[in-house]
């Protein structure tokens, strides 16, 4: 996820693609958990607004979230 995320603020396309396959082949459910997820580890609301950016920069379809 981190490295998805780093790729889509500053990484080649064909390198994100392949980022974003290769999360997505092992956690077929990524785009709907991540928030939850997030919540459940009590992560820093800054910190999941800038990994949701990066991943949504990536390509992938992170939805907005009323709690962070």
């Amino acid at each position: 996820m981190l490295k998805v995320a780093a790729l889509g603020q500053v990484g080649p396309a064909d390198e994100r693609k392949l980022a974003v396959a290769a999360l997505l082949a092992k956690w077929p459910e990524f785009e709907k958990t991540f928030y939850p997820m997030m919540a459940r580890l009590e992560t820093d609301p800054a910190l999941v607004q800038a990994l949701a950016i990066g991943l949504r920069q990536a390509g992938l379809d992170i939805e907005q979230s009323a709690s962070h």
